[in-house]
């Protein structure tokens, strides 16, 4: 009986985490749209609504100049968890 319990609750994880990477591919894909700079899912964090960037500087001071349009365009697309940028 516990075997199975663990193969339920891995298969709930695995679930889990394909939908946060599919979930991270939508949100760079907006991204790279919304501002013109191709950015991958492997830019992108999010944490308990925070969206962090990562990549080099330029990247970076380049999407939060932006930072407005960018958090517009993902609420308007579905992302209203994402409240901040950073």
């Amino acid at each position: 009986m516990q075997i199975s319990s663990i193969g339920d609750l891995l298969a709930s994880y695995k679930k889990r985490i394909a939908l946060y990477d599919s979930k991270q591919d939508g949100i760079a894909h907006i991204i790279s749209e919304a501002v013109g700079i191709s950015i991958t899912s492997k830019h992108c964090q999010l944490e308990r609504g925070i969206l962090t960037i990562k990549g080099p500087m330029a990247l970076k001071n380049e999407l939060y100049m932006r930072k407005e349009h960018i958090l517009e365009t993902l609420r308007s697309n579905g992302y209203t968890d994402v409240i901040e940028l950073r």
